[in-house]
């Protein structure tokens, strides 16, 4: 919706203010009456839900614009893909992203670089790599506290040993 939010905002000329009512060019207003009646409905939805933002919002959707306006095509069709692959995930999967990007957020400047660094080198991997690094990974979520203290002290153990050797 944010997108469609976003291309509704170009077409209508969002202001911080309001949805500009000034007039509008001819090529605007026969793309308008071009519409099917439904699609006319759908956007005076999302028209009511523009005007409806606080202006700070607005604003906000205005930067947002200006940066995907300021894509390449090439920038712009991925992001669409990742939009539509992101609406096709199930409500579930979605809340769980979500809080997983709330997560991320609220991680120290440092400790997101790291993060990024993790997972660029992990999606540099080739793909068998890749597939034993997830099998792992499940593991490790499947073992209890426990199991993962000892897989951790002899980690250490083996990792105090290896420098030790000449």
């Amino acid at each position: 919706m944010i997108l469609r939010l976003l291309m509704l905002g170009a077409l209508f000329l969002v202001t911080t203010d309001s949805v500009a009512q000034d007039p509008l060019s001819q090529s605007q207003i026969d793309a308008w009456r071009a519409l099917p009646d439904a699609e006319k409905a759908r956007l005076r939805g999302e028209l009511r839900t523009l005007n409806a933002m606080a202006p700070d919002d607005r604003a906000e959707m205005q930067r947002r614009l200006a940066r995907f306006e300021s894509m390449s095509p090439t920038q712009r069709a991925t992001l669409k893909t990742r939009w539509r692959r992101y609406q096709a995930l199930g409500k579930a999967e979605r809340q769980r992203l979500e809080r997983d990007l709330a997560r991320f957020e609220r991680l120290s400047p440092t400790r997101r670089g790291h993060v990024r660094k993790v997972l660029d080198r992990l999606t540099r991997l080739p793909a068998g790599q890749r597939a034993h690094f997830f099998r792992n990974s499940a593991r490790w979520t499947r073992m209890s506290s426990a199991e993962r203290d000892r897989v951790r002290r002899r980690h250490r153990r083996n990792r105090r040993n290896r420098r030790r050797r000449p």
